[in-house]
């Protein structure tokens, strides 16, 4: 079987298993040796928990930004390493985080592709472009949300439903 995968300037042959806590600490381990690590908070969307049926694994990124080419840089290597180590990590640096008590606040993230492309046996099954707000440096992308993203509403489902905690979850804690 042939597979590519392309998010924005990087590009792997190498398909993804589920989220896996033993693959994501070895991932973890590498991942903390980028330049400008320390200088961010790392906190765990739910899939790491009981969800069995996503593919990739969230993770917000938050604290104050002193250098736009660093956080590209730290971005796009925790994606690297995670091909690296048969995940998907949907790495992105948050304004801010929420809880259900605190309900929605507006909220900007920045990432580091503006679409998606993946190609299995030679035929295109995913090819996606969304919307940004302005391209921050080349390569590096700012999305708005003002109002709650559809991704919020299935949190909130999934809140309701028992799977997903009400609580931000630091990512260290998470994989140990």
């Amino acid at each position: 079987m042939s597979f590519k995968y392309i998010s924005g300037d990087i590009e792997t042959t190498q398909s993804w298993t589920r989220p896996n806590k033993d693959l994501l600490k070895d991932w973890f381990s590498e991942f903390k040796e980028t330049p400008g690590f320390s200088k961010y908070e790392y906190y765990a969307g739910d899939s790491l928990l009981k969800v069995k049926e996503t593919w990739d694994v969230d993770i917000f990124v938050l604290g104050e930004i002193d250098d736009y080419i660093e956080l590209k840089n730290l971005l796009e290597q925790a994606k690297i390493l995670g091909f690296k180590h048969k995940q998907l990590v949907d790495i992105f640096w948050c304004s801010n985080m929420f809880t259900w008590e605190e309900g929605f606040q507006p909220y900007f993230k920045l990432r580091t592709w503006k679409g998606v492309k993946k190609i299995v046996n030679g035929v295109t099954v995913l090819d996606e472009e969304y919307s940004f707000e302005e391209e921050v440096i080349p390569g590096l992308y700012k999305i708005l949300n003002n109002t709650q993203p559809s991704s919020y509403t299935y949190w909130q489902e999934m809140y309701n439903k028992g799977i997903y905690e009400n609580t931000k979850r630091r990512l260290e804690d998470v994989l140990n």
